[in-house]
């Protein structure tokens, strides 16, 4: 790459990151965010066991992208998921065997803080693997997508808490002393 080159991709950087800067961009939680508490109510969120195997798996995934830590020693709040799993055969062939599986993982979860339920809300995936020859194949795809169906899901659970944290953080900032 020439220098006059570097110098313009270097110039178009620096307008780029003026940009965002002048924009309001704020994190959703963390410790440059425009509500820092987010982040601590986060950490304070108990994950309560879900049953079956694709549960224990986003138990984990919710308990690591919540708070990093581990476990809360006091937790404030309380998520219960119930997560139901369903596949479906497509892509049939004439003799109406299947070469493709869509499986939906679909979660509803619960926030409750004391006896009160503060936020509800439901996140479904849809995902797919096509079926080869290989048993063993089979096997791996479909725990393929076990793992990264579960790890969206953890992922889409956090960004709703953390837009329920926020509304409430802007609402006690607001001087409305409610919870939205």
């Amino acid at each position: 790459m020439s220098s006059s080159s570097r110098m313009i991709a270097g110039f178009c950087a620096g307008v780029l990151l003026l940009f965002l800067a002048g924009c309001g961009f704020r994190p959703t939680y963390g410790t440059h965010s425009a509500y820092p508490g987010v982040s601590e109510d986060m950490a304070a969120v108990h994950v309560l066991p879900i049953d079956n195997r694709d549960g224990q798996i986003l138990h984990t995934a919710l308990v690591t992208k919540l708070s990093p830590r581990g476990e809360p020693v006091k937790p404030v709040f309380v998520l219960s998921v119930a997560l139901s799993v369903s596949e479906t055969d497509a892509a049939l062939q004439r003799d109406n065997s299947a070469t493709r599986a869509f499986v939906t993982y679909r979660a509803n979860y619960t926030l409750s803080q004391g006896n009160e339920t503060i936020d509800t809300g439901v996140v479904s995936r849809t995902m797919s693997y096509d079926y080869l020859l290989e048993h063993y194949a089979n096997l791996v795809a479909a725990e393929d997508i076990r793992r990264r169906a579960t790890q969206n899901i953890a992922d889409a659970i956090r960004s709703e808490l953390a837009a329920y944290f926020t509304r409430r953080h802007q609402a006690l900032d607001a001087g409305t002393g409610r919870r939205p």
